[in-house]
Parts: structure tokens; C-alpha cells; sequence
């Protein structure tokens, strides 16, 4: 509850109620807008002729600090802590302009009123609605803070890192750790970037500088200059990596990332899963036991299966190709391209390759509902072109179709390539389906330029990745209906065949899930023509908001396993799992975790056997950064566009933009905001939801417009608001009357006596000298004791105070 706007509201009916109370008001001069109260009149209510003085040019608010809602040319609306002066002023200070988007003007000491640095600026207070409305020329604005200009370039630099572990100990100890980690720095729009590994067995330790690229923006052509150890850009040949340099149109990179048939799986244990596409790395996650769904990666070209590994936290693995392309139109504009010259690069050091010079080339071009591409891929040594057409259907029931066709030559062999892929929705009927087909001679261009096989590496070290170079034809199927009252029906099918003497693999995947009263069931069956068959059965009921308790089963090798598992997610940046499972002979036990911290995103689980066997993984990802002397970090990784907030010693505070992830202040007080939207106007946010109560943020937001590969820093001011409820006695024991002013040694109003003896002081004021005035009376001295601890998450305390 707040009392100094009340006291401020019911004073603003006789201030403001000029018309209908004419017989406390004199006169108004229309001229100058000042109000003449009759105080006589005022003296008969119990209030003195100050009162008359501080309000004579209508609403205003008290001396101090005030939360309210500034209004700006009734478009804006910010929510700030302002300053008023002795007169009800709103002072300019430099953080309240930059909130209200104003220019900068040089002021002096001192509370400087609004309307002295803007004489054109009509500034209305609603302290009754803790609000004000300003109205100000638009020439007073600033185009770069309002996002109208450009922000360009900045120093930056930075690390964004992945960690990954897991150790196993049964009969035999296995354990495997790997480090990614992308350095670099940003100087006015050029982004450099090195890419580099560790990776650490039971019988080896490495690290490799894998990639470093030097890239900037030309904006004259809306293309990207790439320069370095690069991997091509495009949809036809892209993710081939060249020494050399590439030039391609700004949002040729724009990914989909939403993909035609998901990635499914069942595990028995939890796992960790990797998806890779011609060895390249392009997503790992944990995922619990039980079946998992993969529906968004980026990175993804069409025409080249993914290849899909799982690792059990129990040694076992999985491995298996889903064939799928991205879902969504990629909204590139009217015309995109890519060219790039460069000499072949071996991914890893454990390959053996030839090194042509490679020129390759891409384009495409949307017209309407379709999208046409086009490329080829040159070198003595490999040759290859492609070209693709898709088409898009959009409304109530959304048809994608897709056509792709690529030929490639080698020293020794040449072929052909076909894909397709097809994606409707119909209501609660979704279907998705590609094929590939592949003639017997089709080089691919890893297999064309290998001299020599991989050199061997153990089987924790080596990724868990496989390719098939032999692929005939590969088919992938993924089939969902739900129903509001049946629940969820899918269906996945995966379907490869190969050249040789190597078997057709076939997977079939099936899930049912629906909710009954409170009680949620899902069914999963995966039978496979190289693996066993495996049944899922689980059933959830939720404890509360937050909590759940789930029991499941698994047959999987001719065996059952039940597992009971409890989860509680506190709130929404960290959770637990702990439960327990049995197996024939054999109990465990299990748990994981997860957080999300000013410092990086935390993950782990762990298994306990009773045959002395146990497990672990974990992983942990974020970035760091530094620019303009803060020191900032961040749970996301950084992009080539980012900026750092700071909100000095304030931690806590989460920053978020759009397209971005959510942030939090570190223990510095800054955050640093992973992404930023290129070229165009975007709303940085700030949530002061986990702040002490009486701590108040000079803004809560800002707009920004930046260019590609800038770096922006913000300071953000908090201010601590000490308010004090002061209960006030006269010396004969009575409560002071309401309407009685109090002021300081120059005769500035601080507030009013309201209610039962009641007057709220605030920050300044409550170390001030203060004189109790009545009407008919002599003046007399406030005497309290000011606490000597003000609780952050309290709005304010309380003392009890006399007037001598």
C-alpha cells in the first residue's frame, strides 16, 4: 500500500476541481494557467496557505521520488522512478531522457525542470494515476535511441563454449569429455571468429583450432564477405569446407530450422544424441529415457541424410539415417546467392584427403508461392549441379512440395541424385514424407577426394557418427492425428537400402498419448529389422504447479524395466528428477538436473546400480564478453550481433530481446544479450520481477536498431527508495490533524498529514530537518528515530514521531 499518491490524490481534488469548487478558488488567471485558492477557505479545512503555494499551477507531485508512467506523444509509455523538485518539478536528469528517447542537452547542478530544457514541452501530472503525460516537438527526439538510426560498429570480445562429459563404470570404466569453443572479436562490423575442440578419452587427449574466419557486411550489395577456413553457405551444396573466401546475400544464412519429418528415437537409459550431417556436427542434447522427438535443427541441406547416434548412459548405442529437409519457406526475399573459391579442408586431422580448388555457386529466386535454385560445384577432381524447386501452398491447409535433382562426377565414377518431399496439415492430420534415390555410381564428395580410411579411434572418442556412401535409396515418414477427446496418434517410418551386400534397414515407430481426468498416457512400440523390438508405457500425474510423479515401463532384449520418477521444477530457469528403477536382478537409482544461471545453461543426470555399476553426463554451455570495460556472460551463445546491458549492483535483473533468449545480470550486474534482430527497430526488455522491492530501474526498456556484426552497451540506473510512515503525535498525546504541512528550513513543502496522524517521507527527506505547520497554530519540530535497517522487499517502515 502506498500513501503519498493517496495523500497527493485527494489533495488534487481541491487543487484541480477549480470549476465545481469555486468557492475555495478566487480566481483562475487564464493567461498564465495559475490557480488563486481562496484561503480562507482552505484555512476552514484544516489546510495552511502553503498548500495554496505549491499547488496554484494545478496537479503536481510532492518533492522526492515518485513511481509513475511517463506518456510520451501518446505513443510510448515507460514506467520509471522520476525526481521532483521543491516546486513539484520534473527534473531532466540524463537517464530520464534517454528513457523518453530525448536528445541529450547540457544542464547544469541542480534539479533542472523538463519544460526549461524543452520550452515547447507540456508536461501534465496525474498523481492520483502515478501518472504524466508529456508532449514534446519531435525534433526533441533522438532517431538513435528512438531505433530510427542505424547503430554500427564497436569492440567486443568473446567466448562461447559447450562442455560435455560422461564417465560410466561397470565391468570395464569408460569416460569421454569434449570442449567446443568459438573465440573471437568484433572490431566497427568485422567479425572474427576461431572455432576449436578438446576431446579427452581413457587412452588420448587432443586439442585442435578447427576453423577461423574473418567476415564483414557489405551493406551496398546486402551480402556477407566470409573469408578463411570457411564452410559454403547455401541449399544445394552448403556445409562444404573450404580455405578461401565466399561472398553470398545477407539471408542466404537464415536457417529454417523446423524440419519435414522430426527425428524419433527410443531410449531405454538416459542419453546423450547427436545429429550429424556429412561429419559435420550440427546438434547434441540430452534427453531422458523414454521415446524423444527432434523437430528443429538448423543447418540442415537437403539431399544428404542425417546421421543420428545415441549413447546410453549404460554403454549402449544407437545409430541410424533419417532422410528429412526443412519444413518452412526460407523467407530469403526475391533473389539469393552464394560464390565461393577455396581449396578442400579436412575436417579433422585424422583424415586424409586430396585438396582441389574448389569454385562453387548458388542461387535461387522466389516467385509467389514457389522458390527456384540452382548450383553447381567445381574442381579437377569433383564436379556436381543441382537444381530444386519448391513449392508452397499456404491457409487453412498448408501443402509443401519439393523437388531437388544433383549430379556428380569423380575420377572413377558418376551418378545421380533425386529427392522429394512432401508436407500437408489437414486439420489434426499432419503428414511428412521425403525420399532420396541414388544411382549405383553417385560419388558423394567426402568419398571422391578420402586417399586413405580415417584413422581408428576409440569408440568414446569418435563422435558416434557414421556414413553410409552406399545409399540407394532412403525413405523417411512421419504421420500425427489428435483429437481433443481420442488424444495423439504418430506414426514414423524409416526406410533405407543400400548397394552391395550391406541389408535394407527398416524402422517403425509408433506412440499413442492421451489425457485421462488428471493422468497422462503415452505409448511408444519401435520395432526394427537390425535391433530388437521395444515397448514404452508411461503414465504422468501432476502434484501441484510444479511437480509430477511419473511411473514407467520398458521392454526392451526379452526383459521389463520399471521406473518411478518425481520431478519439480521451483521455477522456470531450474528443475530436478530424481527415481528408481528395476531390471530382472538389478535396482538403480537415478537423477538429473538442469539450470539456467546468469553463467551458463547446466545439465546432468546420473544412474546408480546395486551391482556396484554407476554413470554420469553432463554438459554445460554459455558465453562471455567483453566491451566498454563489462565484463558480461550470458547461458546462450553470443552471435555475430550482440550487445551487453549493465544495471550496476544488481543482479537478478532478466534482459531479453526479440528473437532472442532471456538473460540474466551476473553477480556485475550485466547481462549480455545473446542476438539482435538485423537493420531493423527492436525493443530491448528488462524484468525486475526478482528485485527487492525497494529497488527502481531508471528504464525497463530501450529501442536499438544495429547493423550486422555491431556490438551495443547500455547502462541502466538503480536507484534504492528508502520510504518511511511516519504516525504523528502532538505533544497533549493526540494525532496530528490532517492537513497539517510539513516543511524543511526553507520552507519547502515535504508532505501532508492524511488520515490518522499519517505522513510518508521518502529517500532525502527522512534526514531532513522538518517543521510540523497547522492552521492558528505555532509551528513545532517533528522529533523520530530513523531505522536504522530499511528491508529491501518491504515498500517501506514505520516510526513513530512528535511534534515539539
Amino acid at each position: 500500500m502506498r500513501y503519498s499518491p493517496l495523500v497527493i490524490g485527494i489533495l488534487i481534488a481541491l487543487s484541480g476541481a477549480t470549476a465545481a469548487r469555486s468557492s475555495e478558488i478566487d480566481s483562475v488567471n487564464k493567461s498564465t494557467g495559475v490557480v488563486d485558492f481562496d484561503l480562507d477557505s482552505l484555512k476552514s479545512l484544516g489546510y495552511g496557505p502553503e498548500v495554496a503555494q505549491f499547488f496554484k499551477n494545478g496537479n503536481q507531485f510532492y518533492p522526492g521520488q515518485h513511481d509513475v508512467v511517463m506518456n510520451v506523444n501518446g505513443a510510448g509509455n515507460y514506467s520509471t522512478t522520476i525526481t521532483t523538485g521543491d516546486h513539484g518539478q520534473v527534473c531532466a536528469t540524463p537517464e530520464l531522457l534517454k528513457l523518453l528517447r530525448l536528445k541529450a542537452v547540457p544542464q547544469g547542478p541542480g534539479c533542472v525542470a523538463l519544460n526549461t530544457l524543452i520550452p515547447e514541452a507540456r508536461i501534465t501530472p496525474h498523481p492520483a494515476r502515478f501518472s504524466i503525460d508529456v508532449v514534446v516537438p519531435e525534433e526533441a527526439f533522438d532517431d538513435e535511441l528512438r531505433g530510427s538510426n542505424l547503430t554500427s560498429g564497436g569492440f567486443a570480445l568473446l567466448n562461447n563454449y559447450r562442455v560435455y562429459g560422461m564417465r560410466m563404470q561397470n565391468r570395464d570404466s569408460q569416460q569421454f569429455y569434449q570442449g567446443q569453443f568459438e573465440t573471437g572479436m568484433n572490431l566497427r562490423n568485422w567479425v572474427l571468429r576461431n572455432n576449436s575442440s578438446f576431446t579427452s578419452g581413457n587412452d588420448s587427449s587432443k586439442y585442435e583450432f578447427n576453423e577461423t574466419t574473418l567476415s564483414r557486411a557489405i551493406e551496398p550489395l546486402k551480402a556477407i564477405l566470409e573469408m578463411g577456413q570457411i564452410n559454403t553457405q547455401g541449399a544445394q551444396f552448403g556445409g562444404t569446407p573450404l580455405n578461401g573466401l565466399q561472398l553470398f546475400s545477407d539471408a542466404a544464412s537464415q536457417d529454417g530450422g523446423r524440419l519435414l519429418v522430426p527425428i524419433t528415437g527410443l531410449t531405454q537409459a538416459p542419453s546423450t544424441v547427436e545429429v550429424s550431417q556429412n561429419g559435420r556436427l550440427l546438434y547434441r542434447t540430452l534427453v531422458s529415457a523414454g521415446p524423444f522427438q527432434l523437430d528443429r535443427i538448423n543447418g540442415v541441406t537437403s539431399g544428404q541424410p542425417l546421421d543420428v547416434s545415441i549413447l546410453q548412459n549404460d554403454g549402449q548405442t544407437q545409430r541410424f539415417q533419417v532422410n528429412t529437409s526443412t519444413l518452412n519457406k526460407n523467407e530469403r526475399g526475391p533473389l539469393s546467392y552464394q560464390f565461393a573459391l577455396g581449396t578442400y579442408r579436412d575436417r579433422s586431422s585424422g583424415n586424409d584427403s586430396d585438396k582441389p580448388l574448389f569454385v562453387s555457386g548458388e542461387g535461387d529466386i522466389s516467385v509467389g508461392g514457389a522458390q527456384f535454385s540452382g548450383g553447381t560445384q567445381l574442381s579437377s577432381l569433383y564436379q556436381a549441379a543441382g537444381s530444386r524447386i519448391n513449392l508452397y501452398w499456404s491457409g487453412d491447409r498448408p501443402v509443401t512440395v519439393g523437388v531437388g535433382m544433383t549430379g556428380a562426377r569423380s575420377r572413377n565414377e558418376q551418378g545421380l541424385q533425386v529427392d522429394t518431399g512432401l508436407g500437408l496439415a489437414f486439420g489434426s492430420i499432419s503428414l511428412g514424407l521425403t525420399t532420396l534415390m541414388r544411382s549405383a555410381q553417385y560419388p558423394t564428395l567426402e568419398s571422391s577426394l578420402q586417399r586413405s580410411e580415417p584413422k581408428t579411434q576409440t569408440e568414446e572418442v569418435q563422435n558416434w557418427q557414421t556414413q553410409d556412401t552406399g545409399i540407394s535409396t532412403s525413405t523417411s515418414l512421419s504421420l500425427s492425428w489428435a483429437d481433443a477427446v481420442w488424444g495423439r496418434f504418430g506414426y514414423g517410418l524409416g526406410y533405407n537400402q543400400f548397394y552391395g551386400e550391406k541389408q535394407a534397414t527398416l524402422l517403425h515407430t509408433l506412440s499413442y498419448g492421451r489425457k485421462f481426468s488428471l493422468v497422462t498416457m503415452n505409448l511408444s512400440f519401435q520395432a526394427a529389422s537390425d535391433r530388437d523390438n521395444r515397448v514404452f508405457l508411461s503414465a504422468s500425474v501432476p502434484l501441484g504447479r510444479r511437480s509430477s510423479l511419473s511411473s514407467q515401463m520398458q521392454r526392451y532384449q526379452g526383459e521389463n524395466n520399471y521406473t518411478t520418477t518425481f520431478s519439480h521444477n521451483p521455477d522456470d530457469l531450474w528443475g530436478y528428477s530424481v527415481g528408481a528403477s528395476h531390471n530382472g536382478d538389478q535396482s538403480r537409482l537415478n537423477g538429473s538436473v538442469r539450470a539456467t544461471t546468469a553463467y551458463s545453461q547446466l545439465s546432468a543426470n546420473g544412474t546408480w546400480g546395486d551391482d556396484s555399476s554407476r554413470s554420469m553426463m553432463f554438459s554445460a554451455s554459455g558465453a562471455t564478453a567483453y566491451a566498454d570495460g563489462l565484463f558480461a556472460t550470458s547461458p546462450y551463445a553470443l552471435s555475430d550481433t550482440f550487445g551487453i546491458v549493465s544495471v550496476p549492483g544488481q543482479p537478478g535483473v532478466r534482459v531479453s530481446a526479440m528473437g532472442s533468449g532471456t538473460t540474466i545480470t551476473n553477480h556485475f550486474g550485466t547481462a549480455a544479450i545473446p542476438s539482435m534482430p538485423v537493420n531493423k527497430k527492436t525493443t530491448i526488455q528488462l524484468n525486475t520481477k526478482d528485485l527487492p522491492l525497494n529497488v527502481r530501474l531508471g528504464s525497463t526498456s530501450f529501442d536499438v536498431a544495429v547493423s550486422r556484426g555491431t556490438v551495443i552497451t547500455r547502462e541502466i540506473k538503480a536507484a534504492v527508495v528508502k520510504q518511511l510512515l511516519l504516525t504523528v503525535k502532538m505533544l497533549n498525546g493526540e494525532m496530528a490533524p490532517t492537513g497539517a504541512s510539513a516543511l524543511d528550513k526553507q520552507g519547502v513543502l515535504a508532505g501532508v498529514v492524511m488520515g490518522k496522524g499519517n505522513l510518508m517521507l521518502s529517500n532525502d527527506q527522512i534526514d531532513k530537518q522538518l517543521f510540523l505547520r497547522i492552521p492558528n497554530q505555532s509551528d513545532c519540530r517533528l522529533s523520530f528515530k530513523v531505522p536504522e535497517y530499511f528491508d529491501p522487499n518491504a515498500l517501506y517502515e514505520e516510526a513513530d514521531a512528535y511534534c515539539k
